[in-house]
């Protein structure tokens, strides 16, 4: 396990120096010929996490000196449902509330994200009227990276568009306040997130962030979960160092539980 968090966390350090360290073919051929002899780290890793089915995965890269301190990026969302406890709050109540948030912002074209995990299955949808997009990532990826994921495909759909005032809806907490603190601990879909959005801003864009409540009949938020749970196209993107310790710790310990299991089985008949 140990060995898996350290092989994950050289490959999130960009530029790392034992990132390309492999075995020469000369010396893969002598411990071949040699079964009794351990191979190094670099080459034990490779196999362990093969058997893992890790073995095709990128994982996202993490720069440190993205921003310079004096440029630090700030980011704050808009959240008109404050006041009202989701669970004692009518559901027609808080879509009267998103139509008057509408109303307020007329101008500003909505765009609905969302994000869904569940076993074997992450998916993510964009809902940006008239259009639902949704893209299928790496089963490893937490629900954090799904929700961050849906906004970054959101802005590279806004990049392509022709208007220049958007509220992007999500009903993700958990990632509007990821967005909130941009410090050395960044979420690395966080940092993809400003740096898109810094070339928007360069070019004209306007865009304001909007939580709402999810399962509470608001259409595009709707629209967006059906698209998210219902994801095809396979996104290609790097995973997270931090993801892929957790995906890599649960088959591991799942591993064990089976060994354990099959021990206490054995165990039994005799």
């Amino acid at each position: 396990m140990l060995s898996a968090h350290y092989h994950f966390r050289i490959q999130s350090v960009a530029n790392h120096p034992l990132q390309h360290l492999s075995l020469p073919i000369g010396l893969r051929r002598l411990y071949l010929a040699r079964s009794f002899n351990i191979l190094p780290f670099c080459e034990r890793i490779k196999t362990a996490i093969s058997h893992a089915g890790l073995g095709d995965v990128t994982i996202k890269q993490k720069d440190l000196l993205i921003f310079p301190p004096w440029s630090v990026p700030c980011f704050s969302y808009v959240n008109p449902f404050s006041s009202f406890d989701k669970s004692s709050t009518a559901p027609i109540i808080f879509q009267q509330l998103f139509a008057s948030h509408r109303h307020r912002f007329s101008s500003f074209v909505s765009v609905f994200t969302d994000g869904s995990k569940s076993e074997g299955y992450v998916g993510c949808g964009i809902f940006f009227p008239p259009d639902t997009y949704s893209y299928r990532l790496h089963a490893s990826c937490s629900v954090l990276t799904v929700e961050l994921a849906a906004v970054f495909y959101a802005l590279q759909k806004i990049a392509a568009s022709r208007q220049s005032l958007y509220c992007i809806y999500t009903d993700s907490m958990s990632a509007l306040e990821a967005l909130c603190h941009a410090d050395k601990r960044m979420h690395p879909v966080a940092e993809d997130i400003f740096c898109y959005m810094r070339e928007l801003q360069a070019q004209g864009f306007k865009i304001l962030f909007c939580w709402v409540p999810s399962h509470v009949g608001i259409v595009g938020n709707e629209q967006a979960d059906s698209a998210a749970k219902a994801a095809s196209n396979v996104w290609q993107s790097p995973v997270p160092c931090n993801d892929l310790k957790i995906f890599a710790t649960h088959h591991i310990h799942s591993l064990w539980q089976e060994l354990w299991d099959l021990e206490i089985h054995i165990t039994s008949f005799i």
